[in-house]
């Protein structure tokens, strides 16, 4: 068994002259524990140093490394270039008149245009006039025009006429001819039935007639129904008529309905609508585009 080398006396030297130096008189040398024989079997054996020292580093580099992947990583998220504008669909030409004066009326969901004389109230493209009739089925008018609103200062809202598209499905008519007469005749119910719906209004459909539309070129039924209200209210009219004007199918085929552009119209009355505007109205019906 090896043994340690003896012990030698401590010496401390001035750092600056490299001079020994002298302990004081009343220190004493720090005391050394007194040497442990190991055996050689329980000492630690390094067997390469420079291999442990290179896994340390190793583990080191790595960290660091992933730590700078990290942070680029995440600088890399927080640069990433933001989603690209959806571009805005563009805008719809404005609708111009047919009859130079007179003022276009359209309809969100609708794919059809006419004109009424500057003096109406042409209400906005998204405006739905909305009934039920006395068994509760819901009717809505699209694309609505009034005439000669506010003439009665009895009610909050009035008007001597209103325009506009209703629609009605081909499985429920077969030809433009029963869609204009259907329509006509459901309105008047919804319109001019008593308050409660027990009483029905009196309605008198004419013969359906051929009118032009679409700048002439197209074919369309019209029916006039001539109605007495089923009750009379102070802002009434001893009489109305509904004329229903039903475009052919093929004009707007995707839908599946028919379009029937109706005027509702106060009669025997000072400031009823004349029936030469009404014809002028139903002749300028054309496609939106």
């Amino acid at each position: 068994m090896s043994e340690w080398p003896s012990e030698e006396p401590l010496c401390f030297v001035d750092p600056l002259t490299g001079r020994p130096l002298l302990p004081a008189p009343d220190t004493e040398p720090f005391p050394m524990a007194p040497p442990v024989d190991i055996p050689a079997a329980e000492r630690p054996i390094l067997d390469n140093p420079l291999r442990v020292g290179l896994s340390i580093a190793g583990g080191l580099t790595m960290v660091s490394f992933l730590l700078v992947v990290a942070l680029l990583g995440g600088s890399a998220q927080q640069a990433a270039p933001p989603p690209r504008p959806v571009p805005a669909e563009p805008a719809r030409p404005p609708v111009v008149p047919s009859i130079i004066g007179w003022r276009p009326v359209t309809a969100e969901d609708n794919p059809f245009v006419y004109d009424v004389p500057p003096d109406w109230a042409v209400e906005d493209a998204g405006m739905v006039l909305a009934l039920e009739d006395p068994n509760g089925n819901p009717l809505a008018l699209h694309g609505v025009a009034h005439y000669r609103t506010g003439f009665c200062e009895e009610q909050d809202v009035s008007s001597r006429a209103q325009t506009g598209f209703s629609t009605i499905g081909s499985d429920e008519v077969r030809s433009p001819r029963d869609a204009a007469r259907e329509s006509a005749l459901q309105w008047a119910d919804a319109a001019f039935s008593s308050s409660d719906g027990m009483l029905r209004p009196e309605v008198t459909l004419s013969d359906p007639r051929s009118v032009r539309v679409f700048a002439s070129s197209v074919e369309a039924t019209e029916i006039t129904a001539t109605i007495h209200p089923a009750e009379h209210s102070p802002c009434g009219a001893p009489s109305a008529t509904i004329t229903a004007v039903a475009l052919p199918l093929s004009t707007d085929p995707a839908s599946g309905r028919y379009s029937v552009h109706m005027i509702l119209a106060d009669q025997e009355v000072s400031n009823a609508l004349p029936n030469a505007v009404s014809d002028e109205i139903i002749s300028t019906i054309r496609p939106t585009t």
